[in-house]
Parts: structure tokens; sequence; C-alpha cells
């Protein structure tokens, strides 16, 4: 039974790989909700399986048991009211910024006019306005992963999936994203499902935690973030803040490369 303020609800999740040399089980009985318009993060050590629900919840490919329902329908393939962004940018060097933005539309044929407005306005959110004619080599590995956001939130979709999007940007970059997100968040209420095996940014952004555990991966526990928004870099420095963190360390434990 979904509830009404659920947005999504995975159930029962399995998912297995098979390949020539045996089988492997990512994910193992994994069940979450999620409401609409929350911020979630996936956190968990490397291998866990964060990236394998991800893909799950956006379509990318099938799960091998239980189900996983959008807005009350099961997800059995991509759906236009997604967007996703991953590490690597994936823009494509050849084409201008506003041509990468532009390209889901030219896949989906959607009609671009009636979303130039919202177009233009993430453009100008972003500090992007003025790059749009430029080609992705000539920006900065910050401007260029705002780029990618842009593009994801180009159709206007109602769910953004995040992969691990800032890890390999420079902390003080990172801090930028951080910020940025958090008012694209704001101002849009989207529901946010974001992936990440560092402790700080999962506190530092999320509504709530799902922590999982090793592969395969299941939830181990939720851990609630109840620190006022809008949050700022002076968060991190609040006792609040860094209870929190010491909870979720407590809770896995000082081992692997889960702890940064």
């Amino acid at each position: 039974m979904v509830k009404n303020d659920e947005s999504i609800v995975i159930k029962n999740v399995e998912k297995r790989y098979y390949t020539d040399k045996g089988s492997v089980l990512a994910l193992d009985n994994f069940n979450a909700s999620i409401r609409k318009g929350e911020f979630v993060c996936l956190l968990g050590p490397s291998g866990c399986g964060k990236s394998t629900l991800l893909w799950a919840l956006g379509g990318l490919h099938n799960v091998t048991k239980g189900e996983i329902i959008i807005d009350g329908s099961i997800v059995t393939k991509p759906r236009d009211d997604i967007g996703f962004v991953f590490q690597d940018n994936n823009l494509l060097p050849w084409r201008t910024i506003i041509k990468n933005v532009l390209l889901p539309f030219e896949i989906k044929n959607l009609d671009i006019k009636k979303y130039m407005d919202h177009i233009n306005n993430l453009f100008k959110v972003t500090n992007l306005k003025g790059c749009e004619n430029k080609y992705p080599a000539e920006l900065s590995g910050g401007m260029q992963q705002r780029a990618a956001i842009i593009r994801a939130l180009s159709c206007d979709p109602s769910l953004l999936l995040l992969d691990e999007p800032f890890g390999s940007l420079d902390a003080l970059t990172k801090e930028e994203m951080h910020d940025l997100l958090l008012k694209l968040w704001h101002g849009t209420k989207k529901t946010i499902c974001f992936v990440t095996h560092n402790i700080e940014e999962a506190v530092f952004l999320a509504d709530r935690i799902f922590m999982m555990t090793p592969r395969p991966g299941h939830l181990q526990e939720i851990f609630n973030v109840d620190l006022p928004r809008p949050r700022k870099i002076s968060t991190k420095t609040k006792t609040e803040f860094l209870n929190i963190v010491d909870n979720i360390r407590n809770a896995i434990g000082r081992s692997g490369d889960f702890l940064q």
C-alpha cells in the first residue's frame, strides 16, 4: 500500500548480475520509501550497490526480484520525468554546452521552445549565462558539472538522481556545488536521491540518509538529519552536525575506504 506522501517505494528489491564466472548479488531484499520533495542520500562503502540501486530507480536496468514504484507505477524502463547526473559529466566534446543541454530533446523529439525559458533560467541560476556557446574543454570541471545538472533538469523532471556527481572535484569546488544543488532543490522541491560514500557530504545535503551494508547491499539504518535549512558551510562546524556525523561513524565502524 503506497502512502499519499510516498513518491518512491522500493519493495523487496534484489539485483543479481550474471557473468561467465558466476553470479554476483549486488542488492538483497532492499526496502525503503522516499517522500515527494525529499532529499535522500544513499550512503555506504564502495561496492555496496548504491549505484546499482540508483540505476534501478532510473529504469536503466531491471531488478532481479521485487519492484520499484514511482508515483504509483512500477519502473520497468527509463522514464521521461527522471533526470540523471553521473560522476563523469558525459558532455560530448564536439557539441557546445547549449547543444549538450538540448541533446535529450533531440533524442526524445520534444518541443524545445516550450522549455527555453526554463533552460535560460537554469543557466542564470548556475552562473553559466554566457557559456552557452562554449565547448566543454573551455570550462572548468565544476562548470562542466553544472552544465550536466542543467541538462538533467532541462526537461523539468520530478525526480533527480545523482551518482557521486562531485567525487572528482576539489574541496572548494565541491562546496560550491553543494550550495548550488541545495539552492536548486529549495527552488524546485524536486525529489532527489544522491549517492555518496562521504559521510559529511550526506549529512550536509540530506533530509534522511539511507545507510547501506557492504555487498550485498540492503538498508541497515535510516538517519534523520534534523538540521535547519537553508544550510550554509558554517553548518559543518555546528555541534548538531558533528553529532550526526559521529552517530553514523559509530554505526558503521572505522574500517574500509568508506570513512573520509
